[in-house]
This record gives structure tokens, sequence and C-alpha cells, in this order.
């Protein structure tokens, strides 16, 4: 029951994330008069939003007690379904005929930067989760459906979503799903508070009767590792914008256009976790 739970989560998590890129787009494209610099723009935002929410997940990993984690996260996704519904907020520090880029910045900030920035950090907190309840499925292949509920999302969009909703209604459809993806995460956090105690007492007694940890799973990676690893995801991010970028530009810049490339690129994660589990 706990996989599945946990997978759903995940699964919605994704797909509103790629879900919210589109839908985001989309709206500001009118602003910044159809050109294709807009989605490299968004890109830039989400791609930048999406590794704070990384940081910040690994900053809650590290924070105390696993119940504490729970409560921060668990309030901050009430905070945002009451306070912060999805709408188009421009900006008014910015002109979009003047500065363009600030202004897209900006908009995106006030309008999605909150449930983006959630929403981005809920998959590796989920799996941290998942693993405190059970040592039976390694928690990584969560970042396998967390990959198919995005690249559902990209494939939905322009064929399903777009053609069968307007941005109005698709906003409310949004929301409403993001709720539902908080009562998710919610029954997630009891489970974790009901098995990840289990769990732990059998993780001490085990420590307990066997000291002979190794070296290597207790030493954290160097920063040169680190900053190698971010400046090598820079080379395939920066093809998928250049190949969008060229596509748009001499075809039109339409989220199917947008879509596709991105879940090329979605699907290359995918088959390299087939191909390793």
């Amino acid at each position: 029951m706990q996989i599945i739970i946990f997978s759903l989560s995940i699964i919605l998590s994704a797909f509103l994330l790629f879900w919210i890129e589109l839908l985001f787009a989309k709206q500001v494209l009118p602003h910044l008069g159809g050109v294709p610099a807009a989605w490299n723009g968004c890109m830039f935002f989400f791609q930048g939003t999406l590794l704070l929410g990384y940081w910040w997940a690994f900053i809650l990993k590290n924070f105390g007690q696993s119940k504490y984690q729970q409560i921060i996260q668990t309030t901050l996704l009430l905070v945002c379904c009451i306070f912060f519904p999805f709408n188009l907020r421009t900006s008014s520090w910015f002109q979009a005929e003047e500065q363009p880029l600030l202004w897209l910045l900006s908009t995106a900030f006030q309008s999605v930067g909150l449930p983006f920035f959630l929403l981005s950090s809920l998959t590796p907190t989920l799996q941290n989760w998942f693993a405190q309840c059970t040592h039976k499925v390694n928690p990584y292949v969560l970042y396998t459906v967390s990959n198919i509920g995005s690249m559902s999302a990209l494939l939905t969009f322009p064929f399903v979503l777009e053609t069968s909703f307007s941005i109005k209604q698709q906003s409310i459809l949004w929301q409403n799903t993001f709720w539902l993806n908080t009562i998710l995460v919610v029954v997630a956090c009891l489970y974790t508070y009901i098995y990840g105690k289990k769990m732990n007492s059998q993780v001490n007694l085990a420590q307990s009767t066997d000291r002979s940890v190794s070296r290597s799973h207790q030493e954290k990676p160097k920063w040169q590792n680190i900053f190698r690893w971010v400046l090598w995801s820079f080379v395939p991010s920066s093809l998928l914008l250049g190949t969008t970028s060229y596509i748009t530009t001499e075809l039109a810049p339409i989220p199917l256009l947008w879509a596709l490339p991105l879940t090329i690129y979605l699907f290359s994660f995918i088959f390299y976790q087939f191909c390793e589990y």
C-alpha cells in the first residue's frame, strides 16, 4: 500500500510540475510578442527553481527528526493551496517591452514561484520518506515514476488539455489537482510516521549488533565532485534549449514544439533507469 500512495503522489507532483510550465509559458507568450525566446526564459526560471527545490529537499532531510520535516513540508503545501491560487500575476516591477527577461522572471516568481518550488522538492522528499518506511523496494525506483509523470504531462498538454480546456479552466483544474496531491502527501506523512518508527527500531537494533559500517557510505562527496556534476548538467540542458529554440524559430513557438524535445529528454532518463533496474 505504501508504494501505491507514494507513487501516486510523485506522479501527480511531476505531472503538475510540467503542466504548470507549459500553461504558464502559453499565458505569457502573448505579452512577449510570441517570440521563441519566451520558452527559453521560462525554462531558465523553472530549471533554477527546480535546483532550489532539490536543495530545499536536502536541507529538509537533514533538519532534525522526520516528524518536523513532515510538518514543515505539509504546512507549506497547505499555505500554498489556501493563499496562492494559480493565476497570472504580471510584474509591476518591469515592463515587458523594455526588459522582457526581467519581466518574465519576476512574473513567474509572483505567479508560480512558490507552488513550483514546493513541487520540485516533493520527489526527493517523498523518496526519503519512503526509504524510512521499507527496505524491500529501492526508493530510487520512484525517480523513474517521477519521470513517467513528467512525460505524461508533456504529452497530455498539447493533445488533450490544450484542445479540451480553456486557460482559465486549466488553471482551476490545476488548482484542484494540487489540492488532491497535497492530501496524498499528508497520507504519505502518516505512513512515514507509523512505519518509520518500526524501521528506525529495526535499524538501531541492526547497528547495535553490527558496527562494521562501510567507511565509503559515511563520507560526503567532495565539493569538487559536486561542482563537476552541476557543470555537466548544463551540457544536456543547453543542447535541449538550443534544439527547442531552433525548431520554434523555424516553425512556430507553440506548446507542442516545446513539449516534444523535452519529452525525448525525459525518456532518456526513464530508459536509463529501466536499464539499471
